[in-house]
């Protein structure tokens, strides 16, 4: 997890456009590349900061 951030939950990407790209600095596509239908993590940080990373796929190496 994110120190000093709230997880808000889970997402799906349902499309790449404009409100997304403003929302991940273009530093941070650069080495995350998300695609339609992706699902991500969401925190919330101080300053009105939403972030989004990529969830950890829950169906490869489990037992």
């Amino acid at each position: 997890m994110l120190e000093g951030c709230v997880p808000i939950g889970k997402g799906r990407i349902q499309s790449i456009g404009g409100s997304l790209c403003s929302l991940v600095p273009a530093v941070y596509r650069k080495f995350v590349r998300l695609e339609k239908g992706d699902t991500v993590d969401l925190f919330f940080e101080g300053n009105n900061k939403l972030i989004i990373k990529p969830a950890k796929d829950d169906g490869e190496g489990a037992d």
